[in-house]
């Protein structure tokens, strides 16, 4: 013992004493392990596609994006692949084939689109449809007096489509395209939907005036809004 005051200081006999030892080193239990790396995301490998649940996709020119349900990002179309009913399809800079399940009886049916982007589901059933719903934002002015400005921008959106004797429906903000082994282009626009048909027959819903159209090959249909 040393102790020490305005006097001076005195030192006292020397004592031994005892430390305790070191405990052992550790990683903490939350750390990875070391070169652990988190798998990127991906998307599903290609399987048989299963009826109104899924279908097979596969770029067939350019780039092809992918954002699968409850996704925040989009995933290039490296491969084919098959995604859950709900995914939605960047083909604004490529081309695709989609295949799924034509009904009840198994049978497979592909169409070939390009030139938009877009979601697609499937009905169940017999007559089961693959509904193609275009959704690229079109930020339309509300009032009418702006709308012929409007329309002669860039504000559209569009969908190019080519199937054979498949049931595939192309859905814009103001009619629904129902084809069977045809060519055809879906466009929106601030005036409306445009459905322009260059092989086959396609009829048109249009759903402001609640009536159908039979559009041939040559021609065109305007679903205009109100």
């Amino acid at each position: 013992m040393v102790a020490t005051n305005s006097a001076g200081t005195t030192y006292g006999d020397d004592q031994p004493f005892t430390t305790l030892a070191p405990a052992p080193f550790a990683l903490p239990a939350t750390l990875p392990p070391p070169d652990v790396v988190p798998p990127s995301p991906s998307l599903p490998p290609a399987t048989r596609p299963v009826l109104g649940k899924s279908a097979t996709i596969a770029a067939t020119s350019g780039e092809i994006l992918v954002q699968l349900p409850g996704s925040g990002i989009y995933l290039p179309l490296s491969a084919a692949s098959t995604v859950p009913v709900g995914t939605t399809i960047d083909a604004t800079r490529g081309a695709l084939k989609l295949t799924n399940i034509k009904n009840s009886t198994g049978k497979l049916q592909t169409g070939n689109f390009w030139g938009g982007a877009f979601t697609f589901r499937q009905t169940r059933g017999k007559l089961a449809t693959t509904v193609l719903t275009l959704t690229a934002p079109l930020n339309c002015p509300k009032s009418r007096l702006h709308l012929a400005s409007a329309t002669a921008g860039k504000r559209t959106r569009q969908l190019w489509g080519k199937d054979n004797n498949g049931r595939f429906v192309s859905r814009g903000r103001s009619a629904v395209a129902t084809v069977r082994g045809t060519a055809w282009i879906t466009r929106d626009s601030c005036a409306g939907t445009l459905v322009s048909v260059t092989r086959g027959t396609v009829a048109v819903r249009d759903l402001v005036r609640k009536v159908t159209v039979i559009v041939r090959a040559g021609h065109k249909y305007l679903a205009r809004v109100r």
